[in-house]
């Protein structure tokens, strides 16, 4: 059930306004309830392992829990082995195997896994990680009930695709039933219809344009490359963006509030402020949980760029079992030791000049991120450098649609704009009458179906990060 379908939308709004008549004591039962059959209609394939990751991390955390302190550690490690079980064997195995192949005389069949298998396992294998660890820290108490451990990690709105849950912003909230409230339902309405302005009105809207030449750039120009890797790095914001915005609007209809996962991240003077910004709950689950315990910055410099490297290296194979993932990984983490060696805010003084070279450095790694290899990142680097004139290849991008797309960009851009002066879009008609609102959020929606769900051959498409 993709959250761009008229479905979701059915089963959003039907859930949460059946959340607020029914009686307060029953309403934990009712969301997760939803949150079940949510999961299981993407099918047994995608329930089992995430069944299997939540039954065995409740057992596991509440032994560590209970176990003498010289045994927790021990414990820890052989309960989050078992844990990323279905995480290698959906996602990892094909790689290894292929490694294997690559490099020694044998001839091992790689292991072919459905794509349901693996929506959102990245997500709650880790959430789930997360979990075990802040018990076997003292963080949190081991949650003794099933039925609030399991709402913890099934909670539909970030099941598939984060942000990861963490248990110090969503395990106390689960267990409280609020009032409706007016503005905090018009809020995460709002949310969810700018969310679908960024998915189906930008991120797919690229999608045609990119997808077209990444699919076929042994015969594009240079520069149809070079601009499709500049488009790309604004369609993975949007579409990422867009499903956080859903994500977090549909939550809050039920009255929880979820981690903002960006803050505009394309305004950051550098790569180590853009890893502030972007994907903020998995940019934080790899500092509380690899790289401080690594020792983080506290350590000599070598072993800071080892502990950058790592963690970033960890990042690129955690989007995907592929060379091009670990060389994207790798690229940010180098970006952000030479920026620490280079001091580059003192040799760049403004602060416009060092944004837009950070935008587009960081295009420039998201060649490795879209391209299907190694090689083929490298080819097309390559054929922008040697034949960035060639003939244009024709893509059907129409004249219409880059006009459209010209005009998403800029409101895009200008809400970002907006949100770092500190005020709030979503925010500017408070204290109008509620039909003024009203009113304001259904302009929003035609606007999405008349300029998002447009133009001949375009249908929406999944999000990029579900296959994460």
């Amino acid at each position: 059930m993709l959250f761009t379908s008229i479905s979701y939308l059915v089963f959003l709004f039907i859930s949460s306004l059946l959340y607020y008549i029914i009686p307060k004591q029953h309403r934990f039962a009712m969301l997760l309830f939803t949150s079940l059959g949510f999961c299981l209609f993407f099918g047994w394939t995608f329930f089992i392992p995430l069944i299997y990751c939540i039954l065995l991390s409740w057992i596991g955390a509440k032994q560590i829990e209970k176990s003498q302190e010289n045994k927790k550690r021990i414990l820890l490690l052989i309960i989050s082995v078992f844990n990323l079980l279905p995480l290698i064997f959906t996602k990892y195995l094909g790689f290894f195997v292929e490694l294997l192949n690559r490099f020694f005389p044998v001839s091992i069949g790689s292991p072919s896994n459905s794509f349901v298998a693996t929506i959102g396992i990245s997500f709650y294998t880790f959430g789930t990680l997360g979990y075990l660890v802040d018990v076997r820290r003292g963080r949190c108490k081991a949650e003794q009930c099933l039925n609030k451990y399991l709402l913890y990690i099934l909670f539909f709105p970030q099941v598939a695709s984060g942000p990861i849950p963490r248990t110090d912003r969503l395990l106390g909230q689960l267990n409280q039933a609020e009032d409706f409230n007016f503005e905090t339902y018009r809020k995460g309405v709002s949310m969810i219809v700018l969310g679908y302005f960024e998915k189906l009105w930008i991120a797919d809207r690229i999608g045609l344009y990119v997808d077209a030449i990444y699919g076929q750039w042994v015969y594009a120009a240079g520069r149809q490359i070079f601009l499709a890797a500049l488009l790309y790095g604004i369609q993975i914001y949007a579409d990422f963006c867009g499903y956080s915005l859903i994500a977090v609007g549909s939550a809050r209809l039920f009255g929880i509030q979820l981690e903002q996962n960006f803050f505009q991240p394309y305004l950051a003077d550098s790569v180590h402020e853009f890893w502030k910004r972007w994907h903020r709950s998995l940019t934080r689950w790899f500092r509380d949980y690899v790289y401080i315990p690594l020792g983080g910055n506290r350590c000599s410099r070598f072993r800071w760029a080892l502990n950058i490297l790592l963690v970033f290296g960890l990042s690129g194979l955690w989007h995907g079992a592929t060379l091009s993932f670990l060389a994207w990984g790798l690229l940010n983490g180098l970006l952000q030791i030479a920026e620490k060696q280079l001091k580059t805010e003192r040799v760049i003084k403004n602060r416009i000049v060092r944004t837009l070279l950070t935008f587009l450095i960081l295009d420039f790694t998201w060649i490795f991120f879209r391209a299907n290899s190694l090689g083929g990142a490298l080819h097309m680097i390559m054929r922008m450098i040697t034949r960035f004139n060639a003939p244009l290849l024709a893509t059907g991008f129409t004249l219409s649609n880059t006009v459209v797309l010209i005009f998403g960009i800029v409101i895009l851009f200008s809400i970002d704009l907006i949100h770092e002066t500190g005020n709030e879009v979503l925010d500017f008609s408070n204290g109008k009458p509620y039909w003024v609102r009203g009113i304001v959020v259904l302009v929003a929606m035609l606007l999405i179906v008349v300029f998002g769900i447009w133009g001949a051959g375009y249908e929406s498409q999944s999000f990029i990060y579900f296959h994460f």
